[in-house]
């Protein structure tokens, strides 16, 4: 499929924090022309529960509960990977892509973790944080964008930085600001940068993630019945990898070379100069690392490369790209060691 039409109907809700009626809201997410999340949630006071239907790797229900901070930062929040067909029940997973059960609590500075991971096994970590104020991960929680949002509206400012998120296994900085009068951006180095389309009332309309880790396209909406949207949607197979892990090795003057990548697929969408911004860093495939085997040293115009392994990053642009080869084979693709 090449193309596709969604018509969705927003709604206006009201913007203020600290209101005793809840506000639901429904945020369908886009991979090209799959339909990859469902999203359903609600805010009252200081907080943020949800249930949503999750195609990635397996299809499952991800139901979750954050408490916030009077500064609007998270104290506590519960994750938990329920069945796709009873949500009521805890899912029997068939990979082990994500946790089963993830908590969160924030003092002291520290963010103290507790995961059940997809064998059973608990696994405990500390990090130190002034604040979490975001959860990424495989899927962020997006609902928490809305959150973040109605923090900016309350504090009167144009941008709120040193925002923190995490994705149990660190922390780093995020910010929000406003742009123009309806377009926010959101993120930071880790997961980019995303912008958030506003209606007219400041409301969230969409929030586009395309060029960002993610490359998102969400939609808000009414809310939706994710019980019942994920028996229908359960029925079709998950993106079990959106973009597979392959490896290519090839011979050049008796020189072998291996390249192992995140194999990205279109979906239907602009890749270059879209997915893929122009004249911004690339991490040459998509997901983890691509990396770069050598036999032997190899010339590329005058500069000589050592034989060994390197990620490899790149700068596209429409008459030329730049290769980028790094020794740091373990950071996050989009926050590479630059020397």
């Amino acid at each position: 499929m090449n193309k596709f039409v969604m018509l969705l109907v927003v709604i206006s809700t009201n913007m203020s924090l600290g209101q005793n009626h809840p506000v639901s809201a429904s945020l369908v997410t886009m991979l090209g022309a799959d339909t990859i999340m469902v999203d359903t949630y609600t805010i009252t006071n200081n907080h943020l529960h949800g249930k949503a239907f999750i195609r990635l790797f397996e299809n499952h229900v991800r139901e979750y509960d954050i408490i916030f901070n009077r500064s609007g930062s998270i104290a506590r929040y519960v994750i938990s990977a329920m069945n796709p067909n009873n949500s009521s029940l805890p899912l029997k997973p068939a990979t082990d892509y994500f946790p089963l059960h993830t908590e969160m609590i924030w003092a002291n500075d520290t963010a103290y973790f507790t995961i059940i991971e997809a064998r059973g096994r608990e696994a405990k970590r500390n990090w130190p944080a002034p604040s979490i104020d975001f959860v990424a991960g495989w899927v962020p929680l997006f609902p928490l964008m809305d959150w973040t949002h109605r923090r900016l509206i309350r504090s009167g400012k144009s941008t709120l930085s040193n925002l923190k998120t995490t994705n149990t296994w660190g922390v780093t900085d995020i910010s929000i600001r406003n742009i123009s009068q309806d377009t926010l951006i959101f993120g930071g180095p880790f997961i980019d940068f995303s912008k958030i389309i506003l209606e007219q009332d400041s409301a969230i309309a969409a929030i586009n993630g395309i060029g960002s880790a993610y490359n998102f396209l969400i939609m808000k909406t009414s809310p939706l019945d994710v019980d019942l949207m994920s028996r229908r949607m359960s029925k079709k197979s998950a993106l079990v990898v959106p973009s597979p892990r392959d490896l290519t090795v090839f011979n050049i003057h008796n020189n072998k070379i291996a390249i192992e990548y995140g194999r990205p697929f279109a979906r239907g969408r602009k890749i270059f100069g879209g997915v893929v911004p122009y004249d911004s860093l690339w991490r040459t495939g998509a997901n983890e690392p691509t990396l770069i085997s050598l036999e032997k040293n190899i010339r590329i115009g005058n500069s000589m490369i050592p034989k060994g392994r390197y990620s490899l990053y790149s700068v596209p642009m429409k008459k030329r790209w730049i290769l980028i080869f790094s020794n740091d084979l373990e950071s996050w693709p989009t926050i590479p060691d630059r020397t």
